[in-house]
């Protein structure tokens, strides 16, 4: 899945490929970084996906092998935020509505940046609603 990757960044202009002996070194090329820094926020929000994504197989693993997973932090964990996670605070309702908003913000990682804004404005007030908070304007 690597190899024709690389291929394709190679062809379309954003890798190079130097042999070395029996080996291939890739590089990014000025293009490819260009392209990189024009979608540095869906890469950063991939790359973010990819590290939880890896913190939750590590806790897979720890937990088939017996040991105790450290899921400090899932918000959606009964020890995440020093034990006042999901068994502590909040009804089935609540939890409820807490997943489907994490997957509404997975579902929507790649949007515009425009999207992106429009997201954060609506999630800003909803923080607010929720603490009581109200805006003067």
């Amino acid at each position: 899945m690597v190899y024709p990757a690389l291929t394709y960044l190679e062809e379309i202009g954003h890798a190079s490929v130097e042999t070395q002996g029996a080996k291939k070194l890739y590089s990014i090329t000025a293009e490819g970084l260009t392209h990189l820094e024009g979608q540095r926020a869906n890469v950063d929000a991939l790359l973010e996906q990819l590290a939880w994504i890896g913190q939750r197989m590590q806790a897979m693993r720890q937990a088939m092998a017996g040991g105790a997973a450290d899921d400090s932090g899932d918000f959606d964990s009964p020890r995440a935020f020093g034990g006042r996670g999901r068994h502590a605070e909040g009804t089935p309702e609540v939890r409820a509505a807490r997943r489907s908003l994490k997957s509404a913000l997975i579902a929507k990682s790649g949007a515009t940046l425009a999207e992106q804004r429009r997201i954060a404005e609506i999630l800003e007030r909803a923080a607010a609603e929720i603490r009581g908070e109200t805006k003067s304007e």
